[in-house]
Order: structure tokens, then C-alpha cells, then sequence
């Protein structure tokens, strides 16, 4: 993320992250604080986040959301409205892989009695 562009350096760092997914005719909105782990020197360049599903948050579906990072005043409220939109795009949210078993064929089998 580049957020430090088109932030208020006089307000704290809260980032407010809203994921919106409206596929199918329905809609899901997903809010929530995350902390920029960039040091300071990555600041100047990007700012950096770790996003843990279903720690942070738990995705109903998979699938394209719309994102959206706000600047906030305080940390605590979820109103949006009251923050500064520093960064918004697309984000492709992929379910969990499902291992299949590999096929170990016994080398004692005759595949002909």
C-alpha cells in the first residue's frame, strides 16, 4: 500500500480497512483495524500489512471484494465516514487449497493376476 501519499500527517496512523463484496446479489462488508508494520525507512516508499483470515477477519466468500483503507481520527470507531480514504482498489479473495492424497502405488501389485 502506499497510504503515506495522501495522508493527514497531522492525524494518528489508524487504518481502517472495509472490504465490500457484492456478487450474486448479495452484500457483505467486512471492517476492521490493521497495523502498518512498515519500519520507518519502508514508510517513506510503502506501508505494509499483515492480513490474517480468519484471525483478522473471516471472509464469507471467496471471490472479488472492493477495498477500501481509510485514515482514521481514533481507533475505534468503524464510521468511515469520519476518516480520510487514502487507498481503494480490487482484491481477490481465493479459498483455502484442498490437498488430494497422492496416488502410492504398492510396488508388490500385479496389475494382471
Amino acid at each position: 500500500m502506499t497510504l503515506n501519499e495522501l495522508k493527514n500527517a497531522e492525524n494518528p496512523n489508524n487504518w481502517l480497512f472495509r472490504f465490500v463484496y457484492d456478487q450474486g446479489g448479495n452484500q457483505y462488508e467486512y471492517l476492521f483495524y490493521l497495523t502498518d508494520i512498515a519500519t520507518s525507512e519502508q514508510q517513506k516508499r510503502y506501508n505494509l500489512f499483515n492480513l490474517t483470515d480468519p484471525a483478522d477477519v473471516d471472509f464469507e466468500k471467496v471471490g472479488d471484494y472492493h477495498y477500501y483503507i481509510y485514515q482514521m481520527p481514533n481507533g475505534g470507531s468503524i464510521n468511515y465516514a469520519e476518516g480520510l480514504l487514502c487507498e481503494q482498489g480490487k482484491a481477490l479473495i481465493k479459498g483455502t487449497a484442498t490437498v488430494i492424497p497422492a496416488f502410492n502405488p504398492n510396488t508388490n501389485s500385479k496389475a494382471h493376476g
